[in-house]
């Protein structure tokens, strides 16, 4: 009994002990558990404080040297360059680095027999552009401008002043929905573009000379452009833009007027003719670019006018009879480009072709000539450039 009695008490010790050291190992697990927790807050904490402090890094960076000024909800991203350009002509023409092409001196003139040398940095360019959101749309503003334009002073015999010139002054606005209304001064509508219509991704030949390339078709020029973009591979636009008759040829000195000297109280210059346009040039774009492709065929139609009258002579001038007379030019292009070799390698065919379209062509030819009785005939003509691009990390090549 009394063994019987021991060893029950010893069993009862034994559980007790067991229960206790079940306790302990749960307090053990706990605080095991709550070790691991610790550890894992500490690394989650630790993780988080580095990327803090990599967001802080990138924001000192940026603030040390931006990409853009933000300002009031709107992006200003400043742009440009400096040039320094040389240029050596085996005919002289009297030019800087913008090469007239419609007057490079036949072999029978004086010109021909000089050869001419010019240096310049006219071609540096400023640039601005501004950038906002709104919840349905986004705003785009840009400004950009060189020094290629000559003042009444400018000349090379010691200051070499010359005067800051317009080349682009736009405002877009782009909606959600795919629409885009551009105004402003831009590249004509008829420029090939690099990516859809999109402003800022025209093609201009790869050239020094300011001059770009006989083919290339472009104007830069007051516009209002509207354009639909199809889910970034289809996209059609209409343009409506300055318009500007040039002529080559006249008839009698008194039978006709199609414009006058630029009034120079109406800020024009009074050294150019101005036509007096009956409506802007009106132009439409279709583009499909399908990855590596760009295709773009484009449309325009002129308006020209002039007032005649019928009998009026070199020596005797009369209004008598007077009369406006309107004709009517039109153009169609399309430009084709290819991306091979990653990019490294653009490939590009361009053309233009119809009947007052001269102005719209790199040498600047005329649109219309006037027929003896004063009548205005747009002129029929052709143009067509290949192009080859070559880019590499740190050189560019070209061909046209």
């Amino acid at each position: 009994q009394q063994q019987a009695e021991q060893a029950a008490a010893a069993a009862a010790d034994a559980q007790n002990r067991a229960t206790a050291a079940a306790a302990q190992a749960s307090q053990q697990q706990d605080a095991v558990t709550a070790l691991k927790g610790d550890v894992t807050d500490l690394k989650q904490n630790s993780t988080n404080a580095a990327l803090t402090l990599q967001e802080t890094q990138k924001s000192i960076s940026s603030l040390e040297s931006p990409m853009a000024i933000h300002y009031k909800g709107i992006t200003l991203t400043p742009g440009g360059f400096l040039a320094a350009d040389t240029v050596y002509r085996r005919t002289a023409l009297g030019s800087d680095v913008s090469t007239p092409l419609s007057s490079i001196p036949y072999a029978g003139s004086a010109q021909n027999h000089l050869s001419e040398f010019f240096a310049s940095g006219r071609s540096s360019r400023i640039a601005m552009l501004a950038e906002g959101k709104l919840s349905n749309a986004k705003l785009t503003g840009y400004y950009e401008a060189d020094f290629l334009s000559s003042a009444i002073t400018s000349n090379n015999n010691s200051t070499n002043s010359y005067s800051l010139r317009q080349r682009q002054v736009w405002g877009q606005a782009t909606l959600n929905d795919g629409w885009s209304f551009t105004g402003g001064q831009m590249w004509s509508l008829v420029t090939e573009t690099k990516n859809g219509v999109d402003n800022r991704t025209e093609a201009p030949p790869m050239t020094i000379d300011t001059s770009y390339n006989v083919g290339f078709s472009f104007a830069r020029q007051f516009g209002f452009r509207v354009a639909k973009n199809f889910h970034n591979r289809f996209w059609l636009a209409f343009a409506a833009e300055n318009a500007q008759t040039t002529v080559g040829g006249e008839g009698s000195r008194n039978n006709f007027l199609i414009g006058s000297a630029g009034t120079s109280g109406g800020a024009y210059n009074p050294s150019t003719t101005y036509a007096y346009n009956k409506t802007p040039d009106f132009i439409a774009k279709v583009v499909y670019q399908p990855g590596v492709l760009h295709f773009e065929v484009f449309g325009l139609v002129s308006s020209f006018r002039d007032r005649l009258y019928p009998g009026a002579t070199n020596t005797t001038p009369t209004a008598a009879g007077a009369y406006n007379d309107t004709s009517i030019g039109k153009g169609l292009g399309a430009n084709a480009r290819v991306s091979l070799a990653q990019k490294h390698l653009d490939l590009g065919i361009h053309f233009l072709g119809g009947l007052g379209i001269g102005r719209y062509g790199t040498s600047g030819l005329a649109d219309v000539f006037v027929r003896p009785d004063g009548v205005l005939v747009p002129i029929r003509s052709y143009q067509a450039l290949g192009t080859i691009e070559y880019h590499a990390k740190k050189l560019d090549l070209y061909l046209n």
